[in-house]
């Protein structure tokens, strides 16, 4: 997996996997920097390990993992919740390793 910090795409969150790249959103002073310097080395692991797991979805998923990715979020949308913890995209890549508080 290759993990990108630098350039202009939009991300989600703290950030988004696309096919094997996690482009990383993680930023200081808006800007946008290696998250390896703004995170612990066991946090950064955890992150790597969730971020992993969606590569994989995208093996499995193909061109598929958006939509299936964004029905979960419109399913959801209207029940009070933390952003991603109802996605069973999210669920399956392991919430707690990719930060989330669910």
């Amino acid at each position: 997996m290759a993990v990108c910090w630098a350039g202009k795409m939009p991300t989600a969150r703290g950030g988004t996997t696309l096919g094997i790249t996690f482009v990383s959103n993680e930023r200081v002073s808006g800007v946008r920097v290696d998250p390896r310097s703004v995170m612990t080395p066991r946090s950064y692991a955890k992150l790597v390990d969730h971020e992993g797991n969606h590569v994989r979805q995208w093996l499995v998923l193909g061109p598929a993992m958006p939509a299936v990715y964004g029905l979960n979020e419109a399913v959801v949308a209207f029940i009070p919740h933390s952003p991603g913890c109802l996605n069973v995209i999210e669920w399956s890549a392991g919430y707690g390793n990719g930060g989330y508080q669910c």
